[in-house]
């Protein structure tokens, strides 16, 4: 009775992670826009998977309520008890390896995406420094002033060389990712939310 209690106990610890695991689920399929008929796909899934595995589910308890050897009454009761609640405890530990696994999934899809989005604005942020750094060396008045001398004009291709170099370092990178993405997810990665 105390092993059968036990049992009882983690089929509650086994559903209440379930339900966190779901809940993260939810908020990390919110985040990605995953559509209704792909998380409706999810749970048929689950649903599937959870009766082929009651279907075929053996229990160690099998021989002992399948023996045509004499047993006591209350040891077969123990028993049937114990099958009902080990399998319960199996199919919600089954259910909650499923869910897990795709919240595993889903964060490290979601970890790529911020990855590509984070270094997209890396890259504009450079591209605009580029834009106005150019913009301000190439005003007359700069080469009229008497402040400017071939020293100012060095630093300038110094720093061109620099950021150049960090621009086209970021962007190979970026294309990277992305090209990442395409082998991972299996489809083009949404350009529509980069820069």
């Amino acid at each position: 009775s105390a092993c059968i209690t036990e049992i009882g106990v983690l089929e509650n610890a086994a559903e209440a992670m379930a339900q966190s695991e779901t809940e993260a689920l939810f908020v990390i399929w919110d985040v990605l826009s995953i559509s209704s008929s792909d998380r409706d796909l999810f749970w048929s899934t689950i649903e599937k998977d959870s009766k082929d595995f009651e279907h075929n589910y053996n229990s160690p308890f099998d021989d002992l309520l399948h023996t045509n050897n004499h047993i006591e009454s209350w040891v077969l009761k123990e028993a049937r008890s114990a099958a009902k609640h080990l399998r319960m405890l199996d199919l919600r530990m089954n259910k909650l390896k499923i869910i897990h696994e795709s919240v595993e999934r889903n964060r490290a899809q979601q970890e790529r995406k911020n990855q590509i989005v984070n270094l997209d604005s890396e890259v504009r942020i450079i591209s605009e420094q580029i834009a106005d750094f150019e913009e301000k060396a190439s005003k007359k008045q700069r080469f009229l002033t008497k402040k400017t001398n071939s020293s100012d004009y060095l630093k300038d291709e110094r720093f061109r060389k620099q950021v150049q170099a960090e621009f086209a370092s970021k962007l190979k990178r970026l294309n990277e990712l992305i090209e990442e993405w395409k082998l991972s997810e299996g489809s083009l990665f949404d350009a529509t939310i980069l820069s």
